[in-house]
């Protein structure tokens, strides 16, 4: 019996990946085709202490590395442990093959080939697997002990395929039993995997709210009050400062959630005297104004600001800047215009407006906004 133990074992921190394996590999076969020996010597050394963390090992990459490995051996002169190597290779990996290994070592290779000992051998690890996992040449075994054909193998155990702790490369002989002692205690329960701990963790920024949705299309009423600043008229009654009751009716329309257009009609009771104002008839005044106007602009969570321009009979062009406060979760809101009144017949007067708006939502969602179960109904 051939007793075996190993307990050089790389850390789980610095264990190549298996792309790095294979950068491994390959650069060994390059400065071997390159007739470097000693760097292929090298780094074939450095794959094989990979091979005990990390990943099972992939058959292929280990038939590389054996190639590799005969090949440096039949260079060196040594024919008889070359050809284990050959033969572990041809049989991982029936069919891999470095052409740039040459002819002559390709003879060398075919020729060990038929040389191959028969007869098989059992091969065991100590202690014993529970949980754990093992692997041999690749293949990944979970019961021990298996039989095996004589020449070298790759013994690999761990708690995982992906999480190898130990690995051994160990020699087969005919009938003759291998038991590979690992040095390795499986956890009588699942290992805690520990918690990352910033060394100085950044502090908590609280969510952003989540954005307002406004209705695609809404009412639009709303009254209140008025004031604008004219002139005194030395051949009219029109006071100089109006006092005015605007109420106004319309629509709202958001194409996006931050922008909006509305088109209201507009009426209002002058509270102290009339509007004067001349027509087909001639002069003549009015206590009440009629109207239209059209605004628009951005909106945002607490409100809305834009412009307005629109027409108030009798003879004046408005145009206003506006600001509207959200009342909370109310469809209304309070809004402010200042601006100024284009008289047809008189010089321009200051504007100032403040009304209560209500806006009760038409539509309740527009196309791909909202929840779906909003959206339906």
């Amino acid at each position: 019996m051939v007793l075996l133990w190993w307990s050089g074992v790389a850390s789980a921190e610095d264990c190549p990946s298996r792309d790095d394996r294979l950068d491994l590999i390959d650069s060994a076969e390059r400065s071997l085709v390159e007739a470097d020996v000693d760097a292929a010597e090298a780094t074939r050394r450095e794959l094989e202490a990979a091979l005990g963390c990390g990943a099972v090992a992939n058959p292929e990459m280990l038939a590389r590395m054996w190639l590799v490995e005969g090949a440096l051996l039949s260079l060196g002169g040594d024919e008889t442990t070359a050809a284990a190597s050959w033969q572990a290779a041809a049989r991982v990996s029936p069919g891999t093959w470095n052409p740039d290994l040459g002819d002559m070592l390709r003879t060398i290779y075919e020729t060990a080939l038929q040389t191959s000992p028969s007869g098989s051998t059992p091969l065991s690890v100590e202690p014993e697997l529970f949980r754990w996992i093992g692997a041999v040449d690749g293949e990944v075994i979970t019961r021990f002990p298996i039989t095996v054909d004589p020449g070298l193998h790759l013994v690999q155990v761990g708690a995982s395929e992906d999480d190898v702790r130990f690995a051994r490369i160990v020699m087969a002989f005919p009938d003759t039993p291998v038991v590979v002692v690992t040095g390795l205690v499986e956890p009588t329960k699942e290992e805690p995997k520990p918690e990352p701990v910033a060394e100085n963790p950044p502090p908590e920024i609280a969510p952003p709210p989540e954005p307002v949705e406004h209705p695609p299309v809404s009412l639009h009423a709303a009254i209140g009050g008025a004031v604008g600043l004219g002139r005194p008229s030395d051949t009219t009654d029109e006071p100089a400062v109006k006092l005015l009751v605007p109420v106004e009716t319309g629509v709202v329309f958001r194409p996006v959630n931050a922008a909006w257009i509305r088109a209201a009609l507009r009426a209002g009771q002058l509270m102290n005297g009339e509007f004067a104002y001349g027509d087909a008839f001639g002069e003549a005044t009015s206590p009440t104004t009629v109207g239209f106007d059209i605004a628009g602009g951005l909106g945002a969570r607490q409100g809305d600001l834009g412009l307005l321009a629109g027409y108030h009979w009798p003879g004046r062009v408005a145009f206003r800047g506006t600001v509207a406060v959200q009342l909370g979760a109310l469809p209304a809101a309070i809004e402010g215009r200042i601006g100024m009144d284009v008289l047809t017949n008189g010089a321009p007067e200051t504007a100032f407006d403040v009304l209560l708006a209500f806006r009760p939502r038409l539509v309740r969602h527009r196309e791909g906004f909202g929840d779906g179960d909003d959206a339906a109904e």
